[in-house]
């Protein structure tokens, strides 16, 4: 079996040093408000959001994406299935996160308090839902 990606039963990634081809890397810029900590979270949040919407059942332009939570995996999942053409409902317990993606991420069809979400939801429909 081929293995495009490195991490979990990959043997020999745990360790101080590896010789990666160029292309597989990013630079982390030195002159950064950013942690090391903080970049490498990043990755892990960008690569559950890819799985959760285009590993099994990959989403399809015109699909209706519901993210329950506003969190960094929701976030950059927002972006990823904006960018495949889908439509894109939030939710969130916090009417400030909420007031948040309203205003940075105008894209998003409706957001609103996730005790409310029945009532819109199933106006609306959706293929995917997605918790994070």
């Amino acid at each position: 079996m081929k293995r495009e990606s490195l991490g979990g039963n990959v043997d020999g990634v745990l360790r101080q040093y590896i010789a990666l081809p160029a292309q597989v890397l990013t630079k982390v810029p030195e002159e950064s408000d950013v942690s090391f900590v903080q970049m490498a979270s990043l990755v892990a949040s960008g690569v559950t959001a890819w799985n959760a919407l285009f590993g099994v059942q990959p989403l399809k332009a015109g699909q209706t994406v519901l993210f329950q939570g506003t969190g960094g995996v929701s976030i950059i999942g927002l972006q990823l299935a904006k960018a495949a053409g889908a439509t894109t409902i939030i939710t969130s317990s916090s009417d400030e996160k909420l007031k948040f993606v309203q205003e940075n991420r105008n894209e998003v069809l409706e957001a609103f308090d996730y005790l409310q979400a029945g009532c819109h939801i199933g106006k609306v429909g959706i293929e995917i839902k997605h918790e994070a």
